[in-house]
């Protein structure tokens, strides 16, 4: 130290060169002990690591910038600092420190904040688009701007008719051809609120978040149930899928055997209500070997017809929501009054409908009862109720088109999961072959009656009623009688589509009646008047013969 020392300062005079590493008295460790408290002071001896000027040996502040050079110096600055600044001193040092710590430190800490802070935010943002409302809002949107197929990719596709793209697009085309483009919409979380008696009317789904939306269109709205399921993924990628199908909508068509479309796709033909058909059963009593089986009829009974009670449950509490919908906006700005009455026009429909369904009810109950049943091919016809039932139709706004041969096709826009009801008329070709069928019975029969002559009755009669009218003439033709007919009026007052092929007319008949005994005349009725219904049905050369003639 002190050789170095000199080196740096060789105009010292008066101080003799001594060997490296002795002292004054020669003793190498005591030199050692007296520089190590000065060891470490200065980066290099003799200078200052401050400023770099030239110091004294053992120095303990720097003459020119007074900065501390021993360890001891360093604290007792350390602590003036401290308190002329106010704080402690462990403070002022770790403030110190950080004076000293590198530009790139400085700067690279808080820029891995703000990275961390913004790896925190993207994660919630991305979380955010990816909740059961967001994935309802997605699907909403994509319909609004007309993307069919994005919109399909959101949904639940269980299979079945109603559940493929090609369906799903011919309904979204049907919407926007009649109702026009979607203006807006609203979600909001779906309530168990429906209740009858205190339970349930309509059961919210366990599984998934479940949504009423509100579809607003140019000149309507309606509500739609969709509830959002779980699809997989983690947070915050968690992936929904939506089910937009909840109950069961009962489409009555007559006649039986239309070919039934909804919004353009093919979804089978009319057929029988097999659990009314058992029902209608109940009136043919069993013997001793069918008992059980007609005490578990009577329980399939029973429960079709809470079924069907549970339904009009469900119509009515919607007309009451609808109802109670009409007064809240009532009293809210911003809703003209055109709109609360649109909305009135649209619940008196729905009231119509729902007094439908009740008069539907009843009339069942009273077929269940044997009402209504003359053993005739027409009540078996009338008696079963024919339709569809679509259990997995979309809710919302659809068109049900019904076609059958020899008839006028219908169509008729409803609201799924309502009840639809539609009857086809005949063509005008039907109705005049049918009529044209009926005349020519008339020419047959009266001829028939006053020669005896059954040959031409196949011609426009068939079945069972070919058989009696047949043994009718027959009978008289054995006691010698004959009947001279004359038909005076006849009014076509009704005729209906029951099944493919097969149709009925209603008549009023006015007739003269006389009665021959070989030549002399026996009895003579004027102005009888007979109101009849005549079943007929359509052979495979699409000639219509009558099979039935029921007396009202």
């Amino acid at each position: 130290m002190k050789g170095i020392f000199r080196k740096d300062n060789p105009g010292a005079e008066g101080t003799p060169e001594e060997p490296e590493g002795k002292g004054e008295t020669g003793e190498g460790p005591r030199d050692k002990e007296e520089g190590a408290g000065t060891e470490g002071a200065n980066e290099e001896p003799g200078t200052c690591p401050e400023c770099g000027a030239t110091v004294e040996e053992n120095a303990k502040f720097c003459t020119r910038c007074a900065a501390p050079l021993t360890d001891e110096a360093k604290a007792l600055a350390l602590e003036k600092k401290a308190d002329a600044a106010g704080v402690q001193p462990w403070a002022y040092k770790a403030g110190e420190r950080v004076k000293r710590t590198s530009w790139w430190v400085k700067l690279g800490i808080p820029i891995a904040v703000v990275i961390i802070i913004g790896i925190v935010v993207a994660l919630f943002v991305i979380a955010a688009g990816h909740t059961p409302r967001a994935t309802v809002d997605r699907y909403m949107s994509h319909l609004k701007v007309g993307d069919w197929s994005d919109a399909y990719e959101l949904l639940v596709h269980p299979g079945g008719k109603f559940s493929t793209f090609n369906y799903f697009q011919r309904w979204q085309d049907v919407q926007v051809d009649n109702l026009g483009r979607m203006n807006d919409y609203s979600v909001t979380p779906r309530k168990d609120e429906n209740r009858l008696f205190g339970r349930l009317i309509s059961e919210v789904p366990l599984d998934g978040d479940p949504f009423v939306v509100n579809l607003v269109f140019k000149t309507d709205s309606f509500n739609v149930n969709i509830t959002a399921e779980d699809a997989g993924g983690t947070w915050p990628f968690k992936k929904y899928r939506l089910r937009l199908s909840e109950g069961p909508t009962q489409a009555y068509v007559t006649p039986a055997g239309a070919e039934v479309f909804i919004d353009g796709e093919p979804v089978g033909k009319a057929v029988p209500d097999k659990e009314l058909e058992e029902a209608l059963s109940l009136g043919d009593l069993p013997d001793l070997d069918g008992a059980v089986e007609y005490a578990r009829k009577i329980r399939r009974t029973a429960e079709y017809a809470v079924a069907e009670f549970k339904r009009l449950a469900i119509a009515l509490d919607n007309v009451v929501q609808d109802a109670q919908g009409i007064f809240d906006q009532a009293g809210t700005s911003g809703i003209s009054w055109g709109e609360i009455m649109d909305s009135v026009d649209q619940l008196a429909n729905q009231s119509k409908d729902f007094g439908i369904d009740i008069a539907r009810a009843a009339m069942h109950l009273y077929w269940i009862f044997g009402g209504g049943d003359d053993g005739s091919i027409r009540a078996e016809l009338t008696r079963a109720e024919t339709g569809l039932e679509l259990n997995n139709l979309p809710e919302g706004y659809h068109v049900i088109e019904v076609e059958s041969p020899g008839m006028k096709p219908e169509s008729k826009e409803f609201y799924s999961p309502e009840s639809v009801e539609i009857t086809l008329e005949p063509s005008s070709k039907m109705r005049k072959a049918i009529i044209d069928t009926v005349n020519q019975y008339y020419s047959v029969i009266s001829k028939a009656l006053l020669s005896g002559d059954t040959g031409g009755l196949s011609t426009v009669l068939a079945g069972e009623f070919l058989d009696e009218e047949t043994a009718r003439v027959e009978d008289l033709v054995g006691r010698g009688l004959t009947v001279a007919s004359s038909l005076k009026k006849v009014e076509f007052e009704e005729v209906k589509g029951l099944a493919e092929g097969t149709a009925t007319v209603e008549t009023a008949e006015t007739w003269d009646y006389t009665t021959y005994q070989g030549p002399v005349p026996i009895s003579v009725n004027k102005n009888v008047k007979q109101d009849e219904t005549y079943t007929l049905r359509q052979g495979d050369d699409g000639k219509w013969k009558i099979i039935e003639r029921k007396s009202d």
